[in-house]
C-alpha cells in the first residue's frame, strides 16, 4: 500500500456532513422556485437569452481582435489597470473601512 492510499484511508469521513449540506441547499432552491412567477415573461426576454447563448457559440471576431475603446482587449487592458491602480492604493494607503472615524486607526500618511 503507498503512502498516498494511507494517506487516504486516514482522512477524516465527512459523507454526511455533505450530503447534508446538500440535501439543505437543494431543499432551498426547491423553496426558493416556488415564489418565482414566469408569468410575466415574454417573448423579449427569451430573444435576449438567445442572443447571448447565439454569442457565448459564435463570438464576433471583430470585436475579440479589433483595437477600439468597446474590443475586448482594450476593456481587459483597462481592467488590469484599475486592478493595479486598486493594489497601489491599498499598498501605500492601508485602512479599515470601518475604522474610518477611528483617529488612532487612520494613518496619517493617507491625510495628505
Amino acid at each position: 500500500m503507498t503512502t498516498v492510499e494511507k494517506q487516504l484511508l486516514a482522512s477524516p469521513r465527512n459523507h454526511r456532513y455533505i450530503l447534508t449540506v446538500t440535501f439543505i441547499v437543494i431543499i432551498l432552491f426547491i423553496w426558493s422556485m416556488t415564489v418565482v412567477s414566469f408569468k410575466d415573461m415574454n417573448a423579449g426576454g427569451m430573444k435576449i437569452a438567445l442572443n447571448i447563448f447565439k454569442g457565448i457559440i459564435h463570438p464576433d471576431v471583430d470585436l475579440l481582435f479589433n483595437a477600439s475603446k468597446q474590443s475586448v482587449p482594450y476593456l481587459l487592458l483597462q481592467t488590469l489597470a484599475i486592478a493595479f491602480l486598486g493594489r497601489l492604493l491599498v499598498q501605500f494607503c492601508p485602512f479599515h473601512l470601518p475604522s474610518w472615524q477611528h483617529p488612532i486607526s487612520f494613518p496619517s500618511r493617507c491625510l495628505g
